[in-house]
């Protein structure tokens, strides 16, 4: 699963490695945390609609 979400992360602009957590840095800013999130959000519902994920 981790390595399903580093790809669609990386096809929103996230560099996320394969087999790591979320890490961040203070130096990341409220807008870079903010694009990430938005990455995620983006990325998860792409997994969801590519049935990655059964109920």
């Amino acid at each position: 699963m981790t390595t399903a979400l580093a790809y669609w992360m990386r096809t929103h602009g996230v560099y996320l490695p394969e087999l790591h957590s979320f890490l961040l840095s203070a130096v990341r800013t409220d807008r870079d945390i903010a694009f990430a999130l938005e990455a995620f959000d983006r990325s998860f519902g792409e997994m969801r609609q590519t049935v990655l994920f059964t109920s």
